[in-house]
Parts: C-alpha cells; structure tokens; sequence
C-alpha cells in the first residue's frame, strides 16, 4: 500500500474544495457530493497550470467519514514508557513502523506498528548525529535509511532503524526551511527550500 507523508495536507484539500452550498448548517456525506457546487479549477498560468479557488463559495462544512480518506483506519496506542513519551508530533508510516518527531527539544523516536518503542534516532543538540529545529524527515524501510534535514544545515543526517548515526549527505548550500526527496534508484536528492533573499538556488 503507497504511503504519503503529504496525506493529511491532501485531506485538506479535499475538505476544502468540497464545501458544499445547502439550507442546513452541516451537509452529511449522505447526502452525496453530486450536489455541491465546483469552488476549484484549474487555470492557465503561463506554461504551467494552477488550482484557483473561489473563496466566496467555502461557506459551509461537509462531514466525511474516515473511509472516504483511507481504506484502513488504524488507531494504534503507543508505548508508554518514559522514554517512549511524546507530544504533539509529526508521524511517518512504513510497512513495518512509525517515526514520530516534534521542535520541542526531543529526539526522533521510533516504534513499531503495534506501538511498541523500539529506540531514539539521534539526539537533540547541535554534535555529530544532533539536530535542532527539523523541517522534513524521510523513513525508507526498505533501505534501513532514516533521513533528517535540519534548519540552516548543509547536511542531510543519516540514521539506520537501529538509531545509529551514518555518513551524513553533503548539500550544495545551507537549507532554510527545506524539504527533500530521495529516489534511491538512481542515487538522487531533491532538495527545495523557501526562496529567501539572497538565496543562490530554490532547487
């Protein structure tokens, strides 16, 4: 099954664009989407293509069910151990585990899919293996990879599921704010960030 860590801003979207015109003050999923009315589409700006949304139309809320947004809901209670505690947090899933992270000087931890803690990844600080702010994480189960961009690094840190800390990827400049994709395939990283003053690349 496909994992997206962009799941939940995808949700949103849809709730968004799905606001629905009616008489009564909530339209339930029974009542189908047929009727509601488009507040989105997709114009053309110059050779690209971008979704304009109508905000006069957003007046109303729709109520969906969770299957509408996944096949396979899943509520897993996480150990609760001391160092197992979190607060609120950003998730990643993979087949076989969850990787919770939040800015609140805590170290990333990892658990299984039953919710057992299995270790921390690297530690809060600013040392070989350390991190301070993170803006995005990647979890490859498959390669027994773990990858952390922080703030104003010019380094992707790498960890394995064990929590220990590898060889870090060199970037081409420091990172404000960035996001990252790997594609083990073929060996590449993207990298984008915010397009700050100054900044010699947003790619």
């Amino acid at each position: 099954m496909k994992k997206s860590k962009h799941l939940i801003t995808g949700s949103l979207c849809i709730l968004l664009a799905s606001s629905c015109q009616q008489n009564s003050h909530n339209t339930h999923y029974s009542d189908g989407l047929e009727s509601c009315p488009v507040v989105a589409s997709y114009v053309q700006i110059g050779d690209d293509q971008v979704l304009s949304c109508d905000q006069k139309w957003l007046t109303d809320s729709l109520q969906l069910p969770l299957s509408f947004l996944t096949e396979k809901p899943e509520i897993i209670r996480l150990d609760n151990r001391d160092e197992a505690l979190i607060s609120d947090s950003r998730v990643l899933v993979s087949d076989n585990y969850l990787l919770v992270w939040n800015n609140h000087q805590n170290p990333f931890k990892l658990f299984d899919r039953k919710g057992k803690f299995l270790t921390a990844i690297g530690s809060y600080g600013q040392g070989p293996g350390e991190y301070l702010n993170v803006y995005d994480a990647s979890l490859n189960e498959k390669n027994n990879r773990i990858y952390i961009l922080p703030w104003q690094s010019a380094q992707l840190l790498v960890y394995d599921l064990e929590g220990n800390s590898l060889p870090s990827i060199p970037l081409c400049l420091r990172v404000p704010k960035g996001t990252f994709h790997i594609d083990v395939r073929d060996s590449t990283i993207a990298v984008i960030v915010l397009p700050f003053e100054g900044m010699p690349a947003v790619a």
